[in-house]
């Protein structure tokens, strides 16, 4: 959906995607996928949706939890 420019629906999709590690497959990629996805929210003007989207990340590598919460801080 995000490729296809539906932000809207893709936020809608990955907030009601596991937020526990162990249910995921791989939560590095589901992390680059709400990482993505938060960046254009956020280019859209909706703050509000591209935080609850990074704030909810499934605690993959430190590096990419680390990166997670400052997207939520900055968000």
């Amino acid at each position: 959906l995000r490729k296809q420019q539906k932000f809207s629906d893709a936020a809608a999709m990955v907030m009601k995607a596991p937020s526990d590690r162990n249910a995921l497959i791989d939560p590095d990629a589901w992390w680059a996928e709400r990482r993505v996805l938060s960046r254009e929210l956020v280019d859209q003007g909706d703050m509000k949706t591209a935080y609850r989207i990074v704030a909810a990340h499934a605690g993959e590598t430190a590096a990419n939890a680390a990166d997670a919460e400052f997207h939520a801080g900055w968000y």
